[in-house]
């Protein structure tokens, strides 16, 4: 049975040791966005649930209402 060519481009890579020590700085750059980006979203929702946020959140509510309140009058 014949094997594909990119199969064997790709043997190598494959092979590489998979050693947590011998991996490069650069394959740890997704999970830290990835947690950085976790950390807002929680840091985000923590702040729009404070209960000091309810009048400023209330007013926002309403700001599309109010335009049609100062139309029709």
């Amino acid at each position: 049975m014949p094997s594909w060519p990119i199969c064997r481009a790709l043997a190598p890579m494959c092979r590489r040791p998979t050693c947590k020590w011998q991996r490069e700085p650069s394959d740890m750059v997704p999970g830290l966005i990835t947690a950085v980006l976790l950390l807002l979203f929680v840091g985000g929702c923590i702040w729009l649930w404070r209960p000091g946020n309810k009048p400023a959140l209330d007013a926002a509510a309403q700001m599309p209402l109010d335009d049609d309140k100062e139309g029709t009058a």
